[in-house]
């Protein structure tokens, strides 16, 4: 269909033979009429939620072509524990495999630019655009509403929770958690966390964003739940402007924060850095 000068597609892939059958996965693909060379971004849905047209037409809007899935919750039971003692089998690692196959079919798209592709998504989906970031070597920047890795440190993950051991939890963090990748592999990469979120704990996200080593920002919506104002949510959406449409300058980058005591008072103080105006601070 076509909405505005805007191509939607509906279409299935093949994300991989499992137990003898194909898995086949919906897929929602918005993009410009008539682009080429496009940057493209895969979207992670919140919630593992089906896929929908909204993230596909609000990218293709902004000159990307974006892909958005629905994942098989029946055949890799999505919401259980993890198999540690099969990782490679787990139902996170088969979700994350489903997803990156979406990368692949962008990546043949004759519209899109290869070499500029990144991935988004939020809470779920936020998890795994933080461990796709660092697994797959295609993506060139990401970005993840609420969520991010070093589980073991504040999570309302099922598939985490009902770990047995700590020798499981061990086990996560070295193959499924979505930070540890990012220890080794430099992608640009921004986080949002609301600081009162019981879902994606304030501690996991900040040994995520420190650890990582890649260009990268952590912005923090101060008393806020599994929410944001709307500038923190276009801050998120326009990320990618930076690193693949290569239309906006970098954002601005704080320095640590300075506390001292001033005349009996406590008063923090930082600078930053960048070439974007500063409207407050």
């Amino acid at each position: 269909s076509e909405e505005k000068g805007l191509v939607v597609e509906q279409l299935e892939y093949t994300a991989e033979v499992y137990q003898g059958k194909p898995v086949r996965i919906f897929a929602i693909l918005g993009y410009p009429k008539g682009g080429k060379n496009l940057p493209a971004v895969y979207w992670s849905q919140g919630g593992m939620y089906g896929a929908d047209n909204y993230w596909p037409l609000t990218f293709a809007a902004k000159g990307y072509m974006c892909i958005n899935v629905t994942l098989p919750h029946d055949i890799y039971n999505s919401f259980v524990r993890f198999t540690t003692e099969r990782a490679e089998d787990g139902n996170m690692t088969h979700l994350a495999t489903a997803q990156m196959r979406g990368i692949t079919l962008l990546a043949q798209r004759p519209e899109v630019d290869a070499d500029r592709i990144g991935v988004g998504g939020t809470s779920y989906g936020g998890f795994f655009s933080t461990l796709i970031a660092g697994a797959d070597s295609r993506v060139k920047a990401g970005m993840s509403f609420f969520t991010s890795g070093e589980h073991m440190l504040g999570t309302g993950y099922q598939q985490f929770l009902q770990l047995r051991t700590t020798d499981e939890v061990g086990i996560w963090m070295g193959n499924i958690d979505p930070a540890w990748r990012l220890k080794r592999r430099a992608v640009p990469f921004l986080w949002a966390v609301a600081s009162n979120d019981h879902w994606h704990h304030m501690p996991a996200a900040i040994k995520t964003y420190q650890d990582s080593i890649g260009e990268k920002r952590l912005a923090i919506a101060p008393n806020w739940y599994h929410a944001f104002p709307a500038n923190v949510d276009q801050e998120l959406i326009d990320w990618f402007d930076i690193y693949l449409m290569k239309t906006r300058k970098p954002y601005n980058k704080p320095s640590t924060l300075e506390v001292k005591n001033v005349d009996g008072n406590l008063t923090a103080s930082w600078s930053w850095t960048g070439d974007n105006p500063a409207k407050k601070a």
